[in-house]
């Protein structure tokens, strides 16, 4: 073999081993890259759960307060009736007890009346 002859192989087997190891930095480039868009679409759908499950958290929260506050309006209500019919209840009390005399002075137009 010639010299001439070697370096010629000896050129295509560098050349057709740079091919092979370009080929391997490609797939593992692309395998990374794949790697990579699997691992944001995975977060991006945890934290679209997290995000649904903090809504409904929060919805729930709402939903409460506003069971809350109507139960507080109620009581609120009934109280104010119950303090209505206390009222009445006293006035008719009132109307059936029978009066003393009163000791004061009546005056009508200014002039005592006895």
């Amino acid at each position: 073999m010639s010299p001439h002859q070697s370096h010629f192989l000896e050129n295509a087997f560098t050349k057709c081993f740079c091919a092979r190891v370009q080929l391997i930095v490609e797939a593992k480039v692309n395998m990374i890259r794949d790697a990579q868009c699997s691992e944001k679409s995975s977060i991006r759908k945890e934290v679209g759960a997290e995000e649904k499950r903090l809504d409904d958290e929060m919805e729930v929260d709402r939903v409460n307060a506003i069971r809350i506050e109507e139960e507080i309006a109620r009581k609120r209500k009934n109280e104010r009736m119950i303090g209505a019919m206390m009222i009445m209840d006293q006035i008719k009390h009132n109307e059936q007890v029978p009066r003393l005399p009163s000791t004061r002075p009546r005056f009508v137009s200014g002039r005592r009346v006895t």
